[in-house]
């Protein structure tokens, strides 16, 4: 008998569990967005949304395999390990997805995977550090104004003595041509106009942001670097450049400069030009996206830790110089073209990746002592033995686009083919 009620009881038990389980789905189904959560589930009342965590996820993996993100996503460091937004890594280094404007960190960006604009720094109602309209206290001993035409284009402002711009400030710079010819400190944000050429004969030191805008297709602007003058970009310094930089003294770069390819409509794009003896040392970060040419006996020394990536292409030329040192790195994404009595050095102990689709045309001095890597292609027209070390290596076989490129540079007196 005892067995018989037990046998009852736990049928009964079963009828009410499933009838609680039915219930509850129908709960479920009908206050998903509330108690349920249609997306995730609960477990002893804490809420894991599961499609989030997912997207997560996906979001990590696709900044790994370096795609685009959006300020503030969750995204890998270099070091390893997770960041967001306005954050540090453990290496000390600004999260990548952190913003353009973030500085509180001991390092730069190792890497930018933000869609951030950099053009919009210098957008919305920023003040002149000097206007024309307004006029310049000329009885201020610091600032030379000296008008030599009618049109503000062509006027001439000289800075003669120190001047800084704190880390809380953001100026521009209007039309017209400045001559710096004291000591420059900008700790903020500085935007240099889309018809502004900054003369620097004296020492600018930059632990801020500079923007120097693109030009119209008629007119110039841009950093001249002359006589004197040299720019300090510290290691929490960056240089967003859409228009041109000039140089022919030296360039000390610690911290990030960055060529960029303009999309406005105005036609300009950032370059850099080393030339007339001009000294170019990056112990930081040079991200190429159109145009690097080195010139009439100027050199590029790229050193320990230091990276320049190349997404466009680099023009060694007219007796120039560009030494890879041991430790530092070069990525080629497009093309490199040593032309024209120049040497290009790649030390003991350095990395040239040549990724794939890329090209490094020879046609001058290579001496490759360290490690090339990637698929990309070395075509060089020189003998086997110019070249001090792999040379007969199977990427050193020239491909037909190569050729091309070297028939065109033949065609313009760049390139002569050894033939013996």
């Amino acid at each position: 008998m005892l067995d018989f009620n037990i046998q009852h009881v736990l049928i009964l038990a079963i009828l009410i569990c499933i009838l609680y389980l039915l219930l509850n789905n129908t709960i479920c189904n009908t206050k998903c967005n509330t108690k349920c959560n249609i997306d995730g589930f609960s477990v002893g009342g804490r809420k894991n949304n599961l499609r989030n965590e997912i997207n997560e996820l996906q979001n990590e993996k696709e900044n790994i395999e370096g795609k685009p993100c959006n300020v503030g996503d969750r995204v890998s460091c270099p070091n390893g390990g997770f960041c967001k937004g306005n954050q540090c890594c453990g290496d000390g280094s600004i999260c990548p997805s952190a913003s353009n404007t973030y500085n509180g960190c001991a390092k730069l960006k190792s890497y930018d995977c933000t869609s951030e604009d950099p053009l919009s720094l210098c957008q919305g109602n920023i003040p002149e550090l000097l206007s024309f309209k307004v006029g310049l206290n000329t009885g201020d001993t610091s600032f030379q104004i000296c008008p030599d035409a009618l049109e503000p284009i062509k006027n001439k402002v000289i800075i003669q003595s120190n001047f800084k711009i704190e880390g809380d400030q953001a100026y521009k710079l209007p039309d017209g041509r400045y001559y710096i010819e004291g000591l420059f400190v900008n700790d903020g944000i500085l935007c240099i106009g889309w018809r502004t050429s900054l003369y620097i004969n004296n020492k600018f030191e930059n632990n801020g942001i500079i923007n120097i805008n693109p030009p119209s297709s008629t007119d110039s602007g841009g950093i001249l670097i002359q006589g004197e003058g040299k720019i300090n970009n510290t290691s929490r310094g960056t240089i967003n450049n859409f228009s041109i930089i000039s140089n022919k003294n030296h360039i000390i770069n610690h911290g990030t400069i960055t060529n960029y390819v303009d999309r406005s409509g105005r036609g300009g794009h950032g370059s850099i030009h080393n030339e007339n003896d001009g000294n170019i040392d990056n112990y930081g970060y040079i991200t190429n996206n159109w145009k690097i040419i080195n010139e009439n006996a100027a050199t590029i020394t790229n050193y320990s830790r230091a990276t320049i990536t190349n997404n466009s292409e680099i023009v060694n030329r007219g007796a120039g110089t560009i030494t890879n040192s041991s430790g530092a790195t070069i990525i080629n994404n497009k093309s490199i073209n040593n032309i024209m009595t120049s040497t290009f050095t790649n030390s003991s102990g350095a990395t040239i990746t040549n990724s794939s689709g890329a090209n490094i045309i020879n046609c001058a001095t290579f001496n490759d002592n360290g490690e090339i890597t990637g698929d990309g292609s070395i075509c060089s027209t020189v003998q086997s033995d110019d070249i001090n070390n792999g040379i007969k290596d199977r990427r050193y076989i020239c491909k037909d686009k190569d050729k091309d490129i070297i028939d065109d540079l033949i065609l313009h007196r760049q390139c002569v083919v050894d033939n013996n």
